[in-house]
């Protein structure tokens, strides 16, 4: 077994690879406290806007003037991939009357520090998105960000390219469920022109 430090044979009966070794999980507060000495908590560095400090996002501009906070930059992001109207649009859906706080949310840990994480291009952060909503049926999110996809720099063609390789891993109803909805946002980017 891999926890017993015996491999597995290789292709054709060959040499057995080494075997898998995990760190344990710390159980007590002790065992984070020496984690974090160790450095193991550094697997992923920091996002940005996390290494800056004090809410301040470096090298974002709104107009004329730096913007300071995540929730700003966020908006930011927000308008550039779902367009001008978009803060109307939110306020006036079900979240901006019911639960006015999960948009502050978004904003600020959804736009304003995963979607600015400068370690995937916005527009593959994009594609990596369209993926997930076809994959979970979630075909009203999918035509805002087939939008915003192609606002990011997205052809048309990658979207597609996209959508019927998830064929084979999400199957072929949210493929072909999915392809409605980017033909009918395709339609309505081409009425905008």
């Amino acid at each position: 077994m891999l926890g017993e430090g015996r491999g597995v044979r290789g292709a054709g009966g060959g040499p057995a690879a080494p075997a898998l070794r995990l760190r344990p999980r710390p159980r007590s507060r002790a065992g984070v406290d020496a984690c974090l000495r160790r450095g193991c908590h550094r697997a992923v560095p920091a996002f940005p806007a996390q290494a800056a400090g004090a809410g301040r996002v470096p090298g974002v501009v709104n107009g004329e003037t730096e913007v300071t906070t995540n929730r700003e930059a966020g908006h930011e992001v927000r308008r550039v991939l779902f367009g001008p109207d978009t803060d109307q649009a939110l306020a006036a859906g079900a979240a901006g009357e019911l639960a006015p706080e999960l948009n502050r949310l978004a904003d600020e840990m959804v736009f304003g520090q995963v979607w600015r994480d400068e370690r995937l291009e916005l527009k593959y952060r994009s594609l990596v998105t369209i993926a997930a909503l076809v994959v979970l049926g979630r075909e009203g999110q999918l035509r805002a960000h087939v939008l915003g996809g192609v606002r990011a720099g997205l052809s048309h063609q990658e979207i597609v390219a996209a959508v019927v390789h998830l064929a084979f891993y999400a199957g072929l109803p949210a493929a072909y469920a999915s392809l409605e909805v980017v033909r009918g946002a395709f339609r309505e980017l081409a009425g905008d022109q």
